[in-house]
């Protein structure tokens, strides 16, 4: 009786995955009745023989340890095309999801073969995570290569996901047959320190971020989990490594943003604006992550910004040429403004105050800058060090005045029509 029904199924999974593929044409619903109304549940799952549908006569009759140990090698089940830029699995479940993704991406089609128990992984439970984490998750562990050492031999190969109902996986669990792999926060992180390519977006490393923290149930242990990993996103849709408090903290951030403080929120747009290639990009994190990060942020090697002096390094780490620019990009500025602002921008040993464009300096629109150096000047208002003498030293020869252009201004007031009669 086994062998029959292990050829029933291997008969009907490639059945229920070509109606899937048809979208439950009349032709397929003609063709095979039992493999359209699969399709429909839960796939091939709906129609494999478990305690929890089987009278009492049928269960005595078959050995269920047997029947499943038999079948777990056999190709039944649809591939999970998971990509980083596919559509959220968000308030569906994972079975649901695996009916659509098969209906847009085709599951089953020639040459996409399906995937045995033995050999495929579980995704996430709904639940486990956000949905946007959960298709980080799977979108990096699919490009992963595992190790799978039996008794037998030791192979290799990349994460495949399936969905298998949890009736039929504990029927296979029950016959003493394992998945290749277990989504785990410890497997994850494995593959993470054994990548040397870091070649996948900041938008996926805050989500694998996200869900480490969130899956992280003590901050205990937290630097040395993260220590090394490349999951710090940057502003410019960059990574970078977490490093070590030893190491020179090259990473910035104002963590008390979690918080809505007007400072840090202020500090932000500055660090994002003129050193975005150092400032970490942590706005999908939710509170108590970006909390707990950045309770650790020293010893992973970042800077929380919260005084004009950090403020001061970050930007001139970013932006180098935000300092001292050459003199000829220099022209004068009205004799009021120059009285206004002392010594602020004079660079040492010349009684020129500099300007440059924004453009020049590589910041874009000149509307852009001014509003960022508007927030520049809003931190240092409310900043702990406050808007005073220190300031002034920490950004001296920066370009943070927005400059007054006394022609442009002269030429649009005499182009103006006269005022109406």
């Amino acid at each position: 009786v086994e062998p029959m029904i292990h050829a029933m199924l291997v008969e009907q999974a490639v059945s229920v995955s070509s109606v899937e593929q048809e979208a439950s044409t009349m032709v397929a619903e003609q063709s095979n009745i039992c493999a359209w109304a699969a399709s429909s549940q839960h796939g091939i799952c709906a129609i494999m023989p478990t305690r929890e549908q089987l009278p009492p006569s049928l269960r005595e009759l078959l050995n269920l340890r047997s029947l499943y140990h038999g079948l777990s090698g056999a190709s039944l089940f649809p591939p999970l095309p998971f990509r980083e830029h596919a559509p959220a699995l968000a308030e569906s479940t994972i079975t649901r999801a695996a009916q659509m993704l098969g209906a847009g991406f085709g599951l089953g089609r020639p040459g996409r073969a399906l995937l045995s128990f033995v050999g495929s992984v579980q995704p996430l439970c709904p639940g486990d995570g956000t949905a946007a984490q959960q298709q980080a998750v799977h979108a990096y562990l699919s490009n992963c290569r595992i190790s799978l050492d039996t008794a037998e031999s030791a192979e290799s190969g990349l994460i495949e996901f399936c969905d298998v109902t949890a009736a039929v996986a504990a029927e296979f669990a029950e016959a003493g047959v394992d998945r290749r792999a277990v989504i785990t926060r410890s497997l994850l992180v494995a593959q993470l320190r054994a990548d040397s390519r870091c070649d996948f977006s900041a938008t996926l490393a805050a989500g694998l971020l996200g869900y480490i923290l969130s899956s992280n149930s003590s901050s205990d242990g937290l630097v040395d989990l993260l220590r090394g990993l490349p999951l710090a996103p940057l502003c410019d849709g960059k990574i970078a490594r977490f490093g070590t408090s030893g190491d020179q903290a090259l990473l910035y951030y104002a963590f008390q943003g979690f918080d809505m403080s007007p400072a840090a929120l202020l500090a932000q747009r500055v660090l994002k604006q003129f050193a975005p290639a150092a400032t970490l990009e942590l706005s999908v994190l939710d509170r108590n992550s970006l909390r707990e990060l950045g309770e650790h942020a020293q010893e992973l090697g970042v800077t929380n910004v919260d005084t004009c002096n950090q403020l001061a390094k970050a930007v001139l780490v970013g932006l180098p040429g935000l300092k001292a620019a050459a003199p000829e990009q220099s022209v004068s500025l009205l004799a009021s403004f120059e009285e206004m602002i002392g010594t602020l921008g004079r660079p040492r040993g010349t009684d020129a105050i500099r300007c440059a464009t924004a453009r020049s300096l590589g910041l874009g629109s000149d509307n852009d800058v001014n509003s960022t150096l508007c927030a520049l000047w809003s931190f240092a208002d409310i900043a702990a060090d406050g808007l005073a003498g220190g300031f002034l030293s920490h950004f001296e020869c920066f370009y943070i005045v927005p400059a007054w252009n006394w022609a442009r201004a002269n030429a649009s007031r005499q182009a103006r029509p006269p005022p109406p009669p």
